[in-house]
């Protein structure tokens, strides 16, 4: 589905991603891990093309990003950000109706269609009641899963996600990562999103992509994320506890 080939990126002079390669499949969670500055966020704005890279370097379903029109990329791909901060007071409703614009005029109706994908998406988010609840009223994560919510209203087969449970408490936490595997697997649509908590790469992500030192360490994440890896790329001791079907690393 994606192909990063070569892929390098810098701000000004300073190399964030350095001739990077890596492919991401059609269906799965992947997480993309890796240290403080490492090119996690650059590389999901890439594929985003909020940031533009030459020729050659990012193929989606086949194709050069750069010969992807914005149009046609949201019709592909959903950005979910890292922090969403409302500005105006609309309602969850009409925040979810701006996930159909990539697929008519600004000023054109809903179809009855697209209000069946908007519904279907309020209940698989868990949003039934909230349709009239101003965004700006909404606590943390109520607000990720309406993003999360209007990710899949603009009905794509890619959904990337930047850091979208890092400001959460536990509980928010686990209810969208849960959230996250049941569209990748239930849906069949590919779920990219960067991640902090090794543990929930370890034990939620199908794959995982290991970013550090302008490398990238792709695989299964019990075979990615091992205790002398880790200690090499954040330089502290770690011990891995299992605790029934899951395995916690821990420091």
């Amino acid at each position: 589905m994606i192909r990063v080939a070569d892929l390098t990126f810098k701000y000004d002079e300073t190399m964030v991603l350095d001739r990077i390669q890596l492919d991401f499949e059609e269906n799965g969670v992947y997480g993309i891990l890796g240290p403080n500055g490492a090119g996690k966020s650059t590389l999901l704005k890439i594929i985003g093309k909020i940031l533009k890279v030459d020729s050659n370097q990012v193929f989606i379903k086949g194709k050069d990003i750069n010969n992807y029109s914005r149009m046609e990329l949201a019709r592909i791909v959903a950005y979910v950000p890292q922090q969403f901060v409302p500005e105006y007071a609309f309602s969850v409703s009409q925040l979810l109706e701006m996930g159909r614009h990539p697929y008519h005029g600004q000023f054109d109706h809903i179809s009855s269609d697209e209000r069946k994908i908007i519904g279907e998406a309020i209940c698989a988010t868990g949003l039934s009641g909230m349709e009239d609840h101003y965004i700006t009223e909404l606590s943390g994560g109520e607000l990720q899963r309406v993003m999360i919510a209007r990710a899949l209203v603009q009905d794509t087969p890619i959904i990337i996600l930047d850091e979208p449970i890092s400001h959460l408490d536990i509980h928010y936490q686990q209810e969208i990562i849960h959230l996250l595997q049941e569209i990748s697997h239930k849906k069949n649509k590919l779920i990219i999103t960067v991640l902090h908590d090794m543990n929930v790469g370890l034990n939620y992500c199908d794959h995982i992509h290991l970013i550090h030192d302008h490398q990238v360490i792709s695989g299964q994440p019990r075979d990615v994320l091992t205790l002398k890896r880790l200690k090499k790329i954040y330089g502290v001791d770690l011990v891995s506890v299992d605790s029934g079907e899951k395995t916690y690393i821990q420091w």
